[in-house]
């Protein structure tokens, strides 16, 4: 993923460079263009062969980050749900568990509230 980030990065700054020394060179809007397009077609060739090669890398890595994201909304539709049918309760801000309105510490996941 890093990687793929710091490629496009770089042919971000290289399509820059290229506009600027082509800006200062006086040359046509035609072949500034015809020139950027050239290498935004390397440029997505090169990130097309980065996922490519990385396929199963960046498929573990978004998995990973769906699991994360459905596991926060699961505590955060929890507790909604808590907090909608007891007035009086409490919920931990680090996992949703309930827990007591005197309580310091989640007896769930045991940080400090």
């Amino acid at each position: 993923m890093q990687t793929l980030l710091i490629v496009g990065i770089g042919i971000v700054v290289i399509c820059i460079f290229l506009f600027i020394i082509f800006a200062i060179a006086g040359t046509t809007q035609k072949g500034l263009e015809k020139t950027l397009t050239k290498y935004g077609n390397v440029a997505a060739r090169a990130q097309n062969n980065i996922i490519n090669n990385n396929e199963e890398i960046l498929r573990e890595t978004a998995n990973k980050t769906a699991n994360i994201h459905k596991d926060a909304v699961k505590t955060i539709m929890h507790s909604v749900k808590e907090g909608l049918s007891d007035d009086n309760a409490i919920f931990c801000k680090h996992c949703g568990e309930k827990i007591d309105v005197d309580s310091t510490f989640c007896k769930k996941c045991g940080k400090k509230l």
